[in-house]
């Protein structure tokens, strides 16, 4: 897959993918870009996000919620200002995030798809492509599995992850 920066449409090189054709185009943000956005203090990486075609979260070295376009906040049934200072499994709804200590800081976080993905990405400055991730979510007082397709990519110490699929 062609990688594009959504931003300055710069190219960005190829990525391999097992799920889409080679000529398929596929956004990120470039360096530079995420530089000049960063760089600036309380910056609104909202309307940025929102040029995205696809539902995608920006997440922190702290598996921390930092923004999300509208496409994702609508595929979670969520809006922004829920979800500042959120951890991942706060955001998806994951029956452990309820748990003391919340997501992340629980024995039951141990060998967590999702929580292993991001900090993969983040620390190894990695990018996966159409990762299948199984959580439990809680659904008021009963519990469903959902099955998703992650995409995540490390720009400059934050995670944008893609969600591809999510299936109840």
């Amino acid at each position: 897959m062609k990688l594009v920066c959504a931003w300055c449409n710069k190219h960005m090189g190829q990525k391999h993918s097992d799920f889409q054709p080679e000529d398929a185009i596929t956004h990120g943000i470039c360096e530079e870009c995420m530089l000049n956005l960063y760089q600036k203090k309380q910056i609104d990486f909202i309307p940025f996000l929102n040029t995205i075609s696809a539902p995608v979260i920006l997440i922190d070295e702290n598996n921390t919620y930092i923004a999300a376009n509208n496409l994702a906040l609508d595929k979670l049934g969520k809006k922004h200002k829920n979800l500042i200072n959120n951890r991942t499994g706060d955001i998806f709804t994951c029956k452990h995030s309820y748990l003391p200590g919340g997501c992340g800081h629980t024995k039951e976080c141990n060998g967590c798809q999702m929580l292993d993905l991001i900090t993969k990405t983040y620390n190894g400055k990695n990018s996966f492509s159409h990762v299948p991730v199984k959580l439990v979510k809680k659904d008021g007082e009963s519990f469903v599995d959902i099955k998703l397709k992650i995409t995540t990519e490390n720009i400059n110490g934050m995670v944008l992850m893609r969600i591809d699929d999510m299936q109840p």
